[in-house]
């Protein structure tokens, strides 16, 4: 996900939230869990650099920052100040995280439930 495309990821995002035009269908998922969730970060690294962009409901809160030097590659997005989930909610959730990361061995899934324990692959 290129944060160095001006205009790319906020397009993406915003779509659902007041952003018009045309969009893949990758761009609508994104811009569903961009609109649901009350903040999110972009992390995109690619040809040394990296680059990070926050939103709100969808909505960037700044232009991407830029790092230089950096050896990383590939794309976080982190989904932060959601509400608690039931029980039967967070079950369903792990079921899927798990098939995807069956069917999609070089994605890596970290849920961080922020009482101390983190489930990744």
């Amino acid at each position: 996900m290129g944060l160095d495309r001006e205009g790319y990821v906020t397009g993406l995002l915003g779509t659902l939230v007041g952003g018009g035009g045309e969009v893949q269908l990758h761009g609508i998922g994104l811009s569903l869990v961009a609109a649901a969730v009350p903040k999110l970060e972009v992390e995109s690294c690619r040809g040394g650099a990296c680059w990070k962009q926050s939103f709100e409901r969808g909505v960037p809160t700044g232009p991407p920052s830029k790092i230089e030097g950096c050896r990383q590659r590939g794309t976080r997005i982190t989904l932060a100040q959601l509400p608690p989930v039931s029980p039967a909610d967070a079950s369903c959730l792990c079921a899927q995280v798990d098939h995807w990361r069956r069917t999609h061995p070089a994605l890596t899934i970290v849920i961080d439930d922020h009482a101390g324990s983190k489930h990744g692959a």
